[in-house]
């Protein structure tokens, strides 16, 4: 969840994936669309309800990467994107049940990313 953690550390933990892994090494982290960081004041309304209700549990979100960017942005710490799924992605891959009904919903600034070190891809 890297959305609870800072810049900072999102940046030394992925590019230190990157640097101390083998090639072809995987990472799966969970990220929020920048437009769901508190700092700029610039929120969707959907956005302001989350914050709100952080806020009163104590969790302020303090990091998110937007969505046009997470590719170069992962690239900017060493790693390769796999894979860059949105909620709708998840929810037709992950959250189907078998009478077609729909667990979820998801929020809709929440994304998964699958990033690799580059070289030989394990499969």
């Amino acid at each position: 969840m890297t959305y609870y953690i800072s810049a900072g550390a999102v940046d030394a933990t992925l590019s230190f994936i990157a640097e101390n892994s083998a090639p072809g090494s995987s990472v799966v982290f969970d990220y929020l669309d920048a437009d769901m960081e508190k700092a700029e004041g610039n929120l969707s309304p959907e956005a302001e309800k989350v914050h709100q209700r952080l806020a009163a549990l104590n969790e302020p979100l303090v990091f998110g990467i937007p969505e046009d960017r997470v590719a170069s942005f992962v690239a900017q710490r060493g790693l390769q994107a796999k894979s860059d799924l949105g909620p709708e992605e998840l929810t037709r891959h992950y959250l189907i049940a078998g009478n077609g009904s729909v667990f979820g919903p998801l929020p809709r600034h929440l994304r998964i990313m699958h990033a690799v070190v580059p070289g030989r891809e394990m499969d």
